[in-house]
């Protein structure tokens, strides 16, 4: 569509230089490493109850 318009398209590479998408990325990575605001299934003390009774 940019051709249409003779609007030259940027490279790959404008968007490397942006701080914001490897900020992302940075955030991306962190919470795949530490687990970062993930919920954890809580066990159910009614299981746990009757499996002792």
């Amino acid at each position: 569509m940019s051709q249409q318009y003779d609007i030259v398209a940027p490279s790959l590479t404008a968007s490397l230089m942006n701080p914001y998408s490897w900020a992302l990325i940075v955030v991306l990575f962190i919470s795949i490493v530490t687990g970062w605001n993930r919920t954890y299934a809580e066990p159910q003390e009614d299981s746990a109850q009757q499996a002792t009774t």
